[in-house]
């Protein structure tokens, strides 16, 4: 009985979402390599020590459903599941300059936001030279 294998493999940059069937576990047999490019999430939020949510959470997620994830950390938490134990923002010019290291190389096709800081939601916007909806997926 032959057992059908298949590999998920995300591969940066740039990301391609390369998916391997094995028809049989002899290493070399029957062997098909699909590869396209996988479409970019880019999650601005915090991120959880615990890794039960925040940008960790993201990740998982975005990887899970076959997404390249990018980050944009807005604050660290010191934090387990039953609370968050401390906090540290980080500086508005940092959170800025990562957004616009990310749109500059990176075909960003989705943003998700999480935890956003006052100083995020006053001083950081994504204009529409950085906004790139017309790559959009649409929902049909």
């Amino acid at each position: 009985m032959t057992k059908n294998i298949n590999t998920i493999k995300i591969q940066s940059p740039p990301p391609y979402l390369s998916i391997i069937h094995k028809n049989s576990p002899n290493k070399d047999a029957n062997t098909t390599i699909t590869s396209k490019h996988a479409p970019t999430v880019l999650t601005i939020a915090g991120s959880d020590s615990s890794g039960g949510a925040g940008i960790e959470a993201d990740l998982k997620t975005i990887t899970c459903n076959k997404c390249y994830g990018c980050t944009c950390i807005t604050t660290l938490t010191a934090q387990n599941p039953h609370g968050v134990i401390d906090h540290l923002a980080i500086p508005q010019k940092i959170v800025a300059n990562c957004l616009k290291a990310n749109f500059k190389d990176l075909q960003i096709d989705c943003v998700k936001t999480g935890m956003l800081t006052f100083e995020d939601r006053k001083s950081t916007r994504l204009n529409s030279s950085h906004t790139p909806l017309s790559r959009m997926p649409s929902s049909a």
